[in-house]
């Protein structure tokens, strides 16, 4: 009876384990590797919990005109586009920061330990290195370059004047009207 009672809680120990990972894989999105929507906001929420008097920088990243080149090139070559601007995007990102696959051709970016002046550089930075980046069409003899769309905002961890901590949905609220701001304005 003993035996069997080890055995039964060894296997369920590696069916809840079994289940964490099956669970967590379905946290990320299987074109880029990040994070999704819901992974993001377990991090903020994780960051708002034990982060106490310190700040972090939130960008909203958005791929200018993806769905004209969707159009143009097809689905594939836009997945592909996709996955290589993601890799742009990580390569140009410091150690502790989160990137994460908020919505189609939108990322988000979580810069922990960063003031706003530092988090517009890094947003800065990111933008060139997308512009730059050549993105070769395999029928193509021409490469083609993006231009992202970013909004920066900062948030506070630390509560003052007894004010309400700003909850993650105002957060990403004020994040999407800043990433709208840097939109470029188009011609009709």
């Amino acid at each position: 009876m003993y035996k069997r009672q080890q055995e039964q809680l060894a296997l369920n120990q590696q069916l809840r384990k079994r289940e964490q990972v099956f669970r967590e894989h379905r946290a990320f999105d299987q074109l880029t590797l990040t994070g999704q929507a819901e992974y993001l906001s377990k991090q903020l929420s994780t960051h708002r919990n034990t982060s106490r008097r310190q700040s972090l920088v939130f960008l909203m990243l958005d791929i200018n005109n993806f769905s004209h080149f969707n159009r143009q090139f097809g689905n594939a070559e836009g997945d592909r586009l996709l996955l290589e601007i993601c890799e742009v995007i990580l390569l140009n990102l410091r150690q502790q920061d989160l990137i994460c696959r908020y919505a189609g051709d939108r990322f988000a970016v979580i810069l922990p330990d960063t003031s706003l002046t530092h988090g517009r550089q890094i947003a800065s930075e990111l933008k060139q290195a997308v512009k730059h980046f050549a993105f070769k069409i395999p029928r193509s003899s021409t490469s083609q370059f993006q231009n992202l769309s970013i909004g920066c905002v900062q948030w506070q961890l630390e509560q003052k004047d007894n004010l309400e901590l700003e909850s993650i949905e105002q957060l990403l609220e004020r994040a999407n009207l800043a990433l709208l701001k840097d939109k470029p304005v188009k011609l009709a």
